[in-house]
């Protein structure tokens, strides 16, 4: 099977103290026998900057010619569209398929309501908090917000998304591109869906199935394939309480899907 890249979110990383993105993903991937690679880029920059460093680190690993699958969570799947688009960096030749989970593609609520004086202040915390952190990949990560380039979150907006990026970023013919969002069960007796639903009140401003962050509507993008039983964190298998088990098994799903991208090149 030809070669997987897993792209992460807005303000994403591999690992940050307890909490972990994709994990164990690679590993249960190359078990396999699947090469696979979860490159970092700048966690709040604009979608080109980011899908700039994506390719490159795509073309570092695989190099300039070899197919792949991208596989891009939340502001990562408008990472993998913008790679892929011939208005973007025009790599639909190479890129095999571009699937997207809860990828904000018709906006983000809560892009449209983070004030500026939130985005400083988060800054200038990542400032104070990368002199306590020895890791010198968090750091990094730390250093990259508190440079205070929120370029990303304008972009995560509904009207901008809309009205310049998904007229721009147009699909190229020989990519397939495949969708899944996520959705919560309010109804859940966990601690996770009662500080969801204080939270829920700031986000949503409609009945919309959404995952916490992405409606459903605006997760579709391609072949939709489908509504998975997770919030937008679990869908990378992210855990938001670092001891509280989701029920939703992310590492069976990224094999599940393996499988599918698969067969979707024997297809071609």
């Amino acid at each position: 099977m030809r070669p997987i890249v897993l792209a992460h979110g807005f303000l994403g990383y591999r690992k940050f103290l307890v909490w972990e993105m994709f994990p164990g993903v690679v590993d249960a991937l190359a078990k396999e026998g699947i090469r696979a690679i979860q490159p970092l880029v700048h966690p709040i920059v604009s979608i080109e900057e980011r899908a700039e460093r994506l390719l490159q680190a795509i073309e570092q690993e695989f190099g300039h010619n070899e197919p792949v699958h991208l596989i891009g969570h939340s502001m990562g799947g408008l990472d993998c569209r913008y790679i892929a688009s011939p208005n973007g960096l025009a790599q639909g030749e190479r890129i095999i398929s571009v699937t997207t989970l809860s990828t904000p593609h018709r906006g983000a609520i809560l892009a449209d309501r983070i004030p500026l004086p939130i985005r400083t202040a988060f800054s200038n915390g990542a400032g104070i908090l990368m002199q306590m952190i020895s890791s010198e990949e968090q750091k990094t990560f730390l250093g990259n917000i508190a440079e205070h380039r929120w370029d990303g979150m304008d972009q995560l907006k509904t009207k901008y998304l809309r009205e310049e990026f998904n007229p721009r970023i147009v699909d190229d013919p020989h990519v397939r591109y495949i969708s899944y969002a996520g959705k919560i069960d309010f109804n859940a007796p966990t601690l996770l869906i009662r500080l969801r639903k204080v939270f829920d009140r700031f986000v949503r401003n409609s009945d919309e199935d959404y995952d916490g962050m992405v409606t459903v509507k605006s997760a579709k993008w391609g072949e939709f394939k489908g509504i998975l039983p997770a919030d937008h964190s679990e869908l990378c298998g992210l855990r938001i309480i670092p001891w509280v088990q989701p029920q939703f098994d992310h590492l069976s799903f990224f094999l599940s899907l393996a499988k599918e991208l698969k067969e979707l090149e024997g297809s071609e």
